[in-house]
C-alpha cells in the first residue's frame, strides 16, 4: 500500500472523521489514540514509558493485528 496516515494528539482529530481511514492506507497513531477507536490504527507509538506501558497491557490483553513501538524502536537522530 502507498499510503500513510499519521494521526497526532491535537484536538483536530475531533473534527475529521479518522474512522474513515481505515482500509485506506497504513494508519499509525499515537499514545492513547486506541482508547477511542481501538482498531483504527496499524501501528501506535508511546515514548513515554508510562503511556507504552498502558498501551502494552491493552495490547497484551486484546491480542489485536496493531503493531506497537516504544522508545527502544525508535533510531537515534542527530539533529
Amino acid at each position: 500500500m502507498d499510503t500513510a496516515f499519521v494521526i497526532g494528539n491535537g484536538e483536530s482529530r475531533n473534527i475529521f472523521p479518522i474512522k474513515n481511514l481505515k482500509e485506506q492506507g497504513v494508519v499509525y497513531g499515537c499514545n492513547a489514540i486506541y482508547r477511542d477507536h481501538p482498531t483504527l490504527c496499524d501501528h501506535i507509538v508511546a515514548v513515554n514509558p508510562p503511556m507504552y506501558d498502558e498501551l502494552k497491557q491493552w495490547h497484551d490483553s486484546n491480542k489485536g493485528s496493531t503493531k506497537i513501538h516504544g522508545v527502544e524502536d525508535i533510531s537515534e537522530w542527530d539533529y
